[in-house]
């Protein structure tokens, strides 16, 4: 028993140390599923065309700050 209680103390400092929350890092990556098949949103409509086009490419076209332009 008393051999038990140190090792089971070791064991959880290991694993509250070693949570990857303590590395947490402070940028999201995300990863798509694919490349998109074209840049013309009316044509491609799959997740991938679009958000590769539509959100990316024209979103940026018409956003603008204010006074910046």
């Amino acid at each position: 028993m008393r051999k038990i209680l140190p090792l089971r103390a070791w064991l959880a400092a290991g694993l509250i140390l070693g949570s990857p929350f303590s590395h947490a890092a402070s940028n999201l990556v995300f990863c798509s599923e694919g490349s998109p098949a074209g840049f013309d949103p009316a044509q491609y409509t799959t997740g991938t065309d679009y958000d590769a086009t539509s959100v990316t490419l024209f979103n940026r076209l018409v956003q603008f700050e204010r006074g910046g332009t």
